[in-house]
């Protein structure tokens, strides 16, 4: 899920707190999970508010540091300014969003290996580092929208 809408300082006033707390299905998560950067964690304790037992692991760094999403970022708005898929773009390029690319990953991958089996988890992030991940499903994620991903009996994940 990407965070709530923060203001120029990367707060999130008390309506959009409100809004996140009352917008999910709560209940059906066992695992709360959030990024180190401020607005992601106002969003999930926002979130476990409206819960009755969850684990709220630790910081992810890895969904949402600050110079992972910087790169990411800029790619979106590259993607913008050319109409490109994000597809067509991974395959021109190499360096740092490969970097935060595989970064993202393994948050995922982490999170997945904190949970039970059977577990839901909530992780809240950044937009750009869920359309990467996600790859061309959705070309822009909106805050407070979110992308679902399993894991099967194997170790792999996908969207759903």
């Amino acid at each position: 899920m990407r965070h709530a809408i923060s203001d120029k300082n990367g707060y999130v006033s008390q309506e959009e707190l409100d809004r996140a707390k009352n917008m999910l299905p709560n209940e059906k998560y066992t695992n709360i999970f959030y990024g180190p950067i401020y607005r992601t964690i106002q969003t999930a304790l926002a979130i476990v508010a409206g819960l009755e037992t969850v684990y709220i692991n630790e910081a992810i760094q890895e969904i949402g540091d600050g110079r992972t999403v910087d790169v990411a970022m800029d790619t979106v708005r590259w993607m913008d300014e050319k109409g490109t898929r994000i597809q067509d773009y991974l395959s021109f390029l190499g360096g740092e969003l490969n970097v935060a690319i595989v970064v993202a990953s393994r948050g995922l991958v982490k999170m997945f290996g904190l949970m039970n089996d059977g577990g839901y988890g909530l992780a809240v992030g950044h937009g750009p580092m869920i359309e990467l991940l996600s790859g061309d499903k959705r070309k822009k994620i909106k805050n407070l929208e979110f992308v679902d991903f399993a894991q099967d009996h194997d170790g792999n994940i996908t969207v759903v």
